[in-house]
């Protein structure tokens, strides 16, 4: 939703603010970046909790770890204080990090980044969005799996899960697998821009 905001409240070099529209466009297009990568952390964390569900937790290491299993409320509300920092702090370096290079500005469509700073989308964008969609289909991958295995084994008893939390994780690893295919024209796009070819967007 932030991202969609900034998006729609930038346009480029004529936005509606007339006593500084250059600086509304920095502003919009740094609201865009964080937002942006945001989402990129947060879908790195719920692809890595889905998979730890089917895996992880369910080792006697994890378990007897009140940090990892979240067995105790002290030790849920402290992962959950790391897992927001890692979010909300690596979207915050990655939007400062174009602030300072002077990156932001009229990018066509919306403000962001302007074609000629290619470096800089790639420094602070699209190299984290593929890092973030290899790690995604990596954890996705192996959660499908195990997500399988123990569907099979559960009627046996065998397992601690009950199928209503079998149907979230499911829906989770397809909200995961969602974020990667819409992802991936943007990434096409980019490297085909990078080959020299005109691209729209």
């Amino acid at each position: 939703m932030g991202c969609a905001l900034g998006k729609m409240y930038s346009v480029g070099q004529d936005a509606a603010i007339d006593a500084c529209p250059a600086a509304w466009c920095v502003f919009t297009g740094a609201w865009v970046q964080f937002f942006e990568c945001a989402n990129i952390a947060w879908i790195c964390v719920i692809s890595f909790n889905t998979l730890e569900t089917f895996t992880l937790k369910r080792s006697s290491l994890i378990k007897s770890s009140q940090f990892w299993s979240g067995s105790s409320a002290s030790g849920a509300w402290t992962r959950e204080v790391v897992e927001h920092v890692w979010a909300w702090g690596f979207a915050v370096l990655l939007t400062v990090g174009p602030a300072l290079t002077d990156a932001y500005g009229d990018a066509g469509n919306w403000c962001w980044m302007p074609p000629a700073k290619r470096a800089e989308r790639i420094a602070f964008y699209y190299f984290w969005l593929i890092v973030s969609m290899i790690w995604v289909v990596f954890c996705v991958a192996g959660a499908g799996v195990a997500m399988c295995i123990i569907t099979r084994n559960r009627d046996t008893g065998a397992v601690d899960l009950s199928r209503a939390q079998l149907a979230r994780q499911a829906r989770l690893i397809a909200y995961a697998l969602t974020f990667v295919l819409l992802n991936v024209p943007s990434v096409v796009h980019r490297f085909t821009e990078l080959g020299g070819n005109h691209v729209y967007f």
